[in-house]
């Protein structure tokens, strides 16, 4: 989520984000994460956030990272409880955070930049290999889901499965049209992740194939290196292979914990570690949130539909898949095209509606009944895939005209009835 001061609508810059991590530390006995003197993140040790984290983005982005969840109610009411903390401290603060994939006030220059030694390595390598390099680290936002996986079969499939989900993903969850007030983007975020460094993002070139853990690792290896971690501060390994590093031929030690590190400097659409991680989403609402992690719940852990996905993909080269994941984000797909994408992604919603019930996940029925993940899909799809505007785009005219700090509060008061205020 981004930070913004209630008043101003400035974006909250280091001080102000040490004020609310101390607070959370206060209020649940959470145990501090420091680098150097700057107070970074927080550890959650107790309930009802044990396992929890909270970590700070390039641009003072606040992300928080849910222990693990036996099931989808366990993380609707982890996500539930934290969003009513956050709100509760970000008001008492005068802050308020919105839940959206892209900053929609600031101008690149005007977003403030954390004092973190990693995201200075980032900030001064990355950008030769592509130029939306900074308003990926200050200004978005995402909400990524992480599913685990039993053994390689699964772990395959899983990943293929997901990767043919991405488009429809994105369609469906894109919340980033906003820059500096104005309506000026499709999937804004999706599109700066487009002119990213291309060997590390997008989607793995191996798993169009035979595929399996050793290809993944070859692949990962080819990814050159950002930073490894010694004493707890980052040392800059900016371009260097990182089998020449785990081959001693660097100055630097390899250890066990950097290829786990050098994972993390991977940003593909799905991520593999221990588990998967699903980036491809926006930043939105809680019961939107939520409503993404059902829609992957039903599709990647009922069997029938994992399988059904799997051979699916198995019909796309990665040249197919990128092109028409390039052409959605900048909404240049065909008539036909469209028409295609939405009622295939139609035809997955109703079909994670019965993988959900087939997987026993849900276990308590008032997290359904509270949230409607089903009911907000289907709105979701309305709004994004069949209707010809947004609300965004039918209500935007009306604030055109409008000083620029009454735009602003407009907007937030838009934002806050969408449920992607939070303070």
């Amino acid at each position: 989520m981004i930070g913004f001061h209630q008043n101003t609508h400035q974006r909250l810059k280091m001080e102000d984000l040490a004020k609310l991590i101390q607070e959370f530390i206060h209020l649940y006995q959470a145990e501090p994460v420091f680098e150097g003197e700057n107070l970074i993140g927080a550890n959650f040790v107790k309930a009802p956030f044990s396992g929890a984290t909270i970590t700070l983005e390039p641009g003072g982005q606040l992300e928080w990272s849910s222990s693990v969840s036996p099931h989808w109610s366990a993380l609707a009411q982890e996500l539930d409880l934290y969003t009513q903390a956050l709100t509760k401290i970000a008001k008492a603060l005068g802050f308020y955070f919105l839940s959206l994939g892209y900053d929609p006030f600031h101008s690149l220059q005007n977003m403030p930049r954390l004092p973190k030694k990693r995201y200075e390595v980032m900030k001064n390598y990355l950008p030769q290999f592509g130029k939306s390099v900074h308003n990926m680290m200050l200004g978005t936002g995402s909400f990524q889901v992480s599913v685990d996986y039993t053994q390689e079969e699964d772990w395959k499939k899983k990943l293929i499965a997901s990767q043919y989900l991405t488009p429809f993903v994105i369609a469906l969850f894109r919340n980033s049209s906003f820059e500096e007030t104005a309506l000026r983007h499709y999937a804004f975020r999706s599109e700066i992740w487009e002119g990213m460094d291309k060997k590390r993002v997008g989607f793995i070139p191996q798993s169009f194939g035979n595929f399996q853990y050793q290809n993944y690792i070859q692949f990962a290896l080819s990814i050159p290196m950002l930073v490894v971690m010694r004493n707890g501060l980052p040392l800059d390994m900016g371009g260097k292979s990182f089998s020449s590093f785990w081959e001693g031929k660097e100055q630097i030690p390899a250890l066990q914990k950097d290829w786990s590190y050098h994972l993390r400097s991977i940003f593909t659409w799905v991520r593999a570690k221990n588990c998967l991680e699903l980036r491809a989403a926006d930043a939105s609402s809680l019961k939107i949130n939520l409503a993404q992690a059902f829609f992957w719940i039903g599709l990647l852990y009922d069997p029938l539909n994992l399988e059904n996905l799997y051979q699916k993909a198995q019909n796309f080269t990665l040249a197919k898949t990128e092109e028409r994941t390039k052409n959605l984000i900048k909404n240049s797909l065909s008539k036909a095209e469209k028409e295609e994408l939405k009622k295939e992604c139609w035809a997955w919603i109703e079909s994670a509606e019965i993988g959900f019930q087939r997987t026993e996940m849900q276990k308590e029925e008032w997290a359904l009944q509270k949230f409607q993940p089903l009911q907000t899909l289907e709105n979701l799809w309305k709004e994004k895939l069949e209707q010809t505007e947004t609300l965004e785009q039918k209500i935007a005219p009306q604030f055109q005209s409008l000083p620029e700090k009454d735009k602003k509060r407009k907007w937030v008061d838009f934002f806050q009835g969408q449920g992607m205020v939070f303070g």
